[in-house]
């Protein structure tokens, strides 16, 4: 009798095991999953990405002044990018390129990092709108990688002036602060220039008719006593 209570204890003792081990299997599987999860996760986004922002140092561009134009690369992404190579789009009509070129290599570029590029151009004609299309960058984007990515930047315009326009702009600049804001455009300033033409009139006309009127009466009064002298 007690050997078959020594077997069942066996039993007992050893069924509680499995269980056991099960258990802690079935808590593990989770925690194996969820890692390998993560590995997947941090390998598929370990890449850079690159954006490319494309500006110009002058505000405004004058016929037969210097434009030059800035391009820069960022990486936002979780690894360096490499063998980065910039081309730009070809120079917009009116405009020709004098010192820089339109192509670079900016080599790698570390996570946070930038490079830069920039080129001058000169404006041969004025008044009209040149319009400049986007970049182009290729670079490497995963660690021992050699397939390449590319992106854009995106499109610039810029005005370019004639000296005539530039100086009537600044006058314009001037002429808004002397005005307090109240005077921005040439239309403004006609309009204004029409009512001061028109004060400076009323003035002017005034003034005549008050002197002519002071003359006519000093006549008047000379012949008064012109004709007084005789009657004595």
């Amino acid at each position: 009798m007690a050997a078959w209570k020594s077997l069942l204890l066996l039993a007992l003792l050893a069924g509680a095991a499995v269980v056991r081990a099960e258990e802690a299997e079935a808590e593990a599987a989770p925690a194996a999953e969820e890692a390998e999860d993560d590995e997947d996760y941090d390998s598929a986004t370990d890449r850079a990405h690159l954006v490319v922002r494309k500006w110009f140092k002058e505000e405004l561009g004058v016929q037969g002044r210097n434009l030059t134009v800035h391009l820069e690369a960022y990486n936002a992404g979780s690894a360096a990018a490499s063998d980065v190579q910039l081309e730009d789009a070809p120079v917009p009509k009116g405009l020709r390129l004098i010192e820089g070129a339109l192509e670079a290599s900016l080599g790698k570029i570390d996570v946070g990092g930038s490079a830069q590029h920039s080129y001058t151009l000169v404006a041969d004609d004025g008044a009209f709108a040149a319009e400049f299309a986007p970049a182009t960058v290729t670079y490497v984007a995963e660690f021992e990688s050699k397939e390449k990515q590319s992106t854009k930047s995106s499109a610039y315009g810029i005005y370019i002036m004639t000296p005539r326009e530039q100086i009537t702009r600044y006058a314009l600049i001037a002429g808004s602060y002397a005005s307090l804001g109240m005077a921005t455009t040439t239309a403004h300033w006609r309009n204004i220039a029409i009512v001061l033409g028109l004060v400076l009139a009323g003035v002017t006309g005034n003034n005549t008719y008050k002197s002519v009127n002071a003359k006519s009466s000093e006549r008047r009064r000379t012949k008064a006593l012109a004709e007084l002298e005789k009657e004595q």
